[in-house]
């Protein structure tokens, strides 16, 4: 019991210090990111791909981001994000991404750690979203080849991890890595594909 009782009198200061930090700052903020889409293509019910291949293809694509967000804190925070991939060459067709979700993000700030870090912070985030792909110069090559409809869309889950700097009370960089589940692809009457995928960005935000 008294060890218990240490350990409580240890720890309350630091809760209130880290209390008091995650209310230091918050409010609403705005960003424009750019980079890397890799999205995946799984063939369903026994298609290939043109080349033959009935094995997972990842499509590369340039990608773009725009989001807002409200923190309460330094630590909780909502956000919305608008992502777009743009024409990623898969073995038979084009593939565009676009996604809309809402997610809650926590950050570990750093400077919990040393005072010196205070611009650092680490984050995760996760929610749902609504994921839409698009596609276009369908050209199957064979009668078992995947022939994916004009679009398909479905809700998906949305979680992922970035790193964020900020040089300036109002500006920070973020990085991040951003992963949407699994939508299916039918088309006359079947299963052609199942999609998911991974963005990749680089952004800067500004806060109000």
């Amino acid at each position: 019991m008294r060890k218990l009782f240490f350990y409580i009198m240890m720890w309350v200061p630091t809760f209130v210090g880290i209390t008091k930090l995650s209310y230091a700052e918050g409010g609403y903020y705005l960003g424009l990111g750019a980079g890397y889409a890799s999205m995946t293509n799984i063939p369903q019910n026994s298609f290939s791909f043109n080349n033959g291949s009935f094995a997972s293809q990842n499509v590369g694509s340039f990608a773009t981001a725009i989001y807002a967000g409200y923190d309460f804190n330094r630590i909780v925070g909502l956000q919305i994000d608008y992502n777009v991939a743009y024409n990623g060459w898969a073995s038979g067709f084009i593939e565009n991404q676009q996604l809309l979700d809402g997610a809650i993000l926590v950050h570990l700030p750093f400077s919990i750690i040393a005072d010196s870090l205070s611009g650092f912070s680490l984050y995760a985030k996760g929610g749902i979203g609504y994921s839409y792909y698009s596609f276009g110069q369908v050209s199957p090559t064979c009668t078992t080849c995947v022939f994916p409809p004009n679009d398909t869309s479905s809700a998906v889950p949305v979680y992922g991890l970035g790193a964020e700097y900020a040089f300036k009370d109002f500006i920070a960089l973020r990085a991040e890595w951003s992963h949407s589940g699994n939508v299916t692809a039918a088309n006359v009457g079947n299963n052609q594909l199942l999609l998911d995928s991974n963005m990749y960005f680089l952004s800067i935000l500004y806060r109000f």
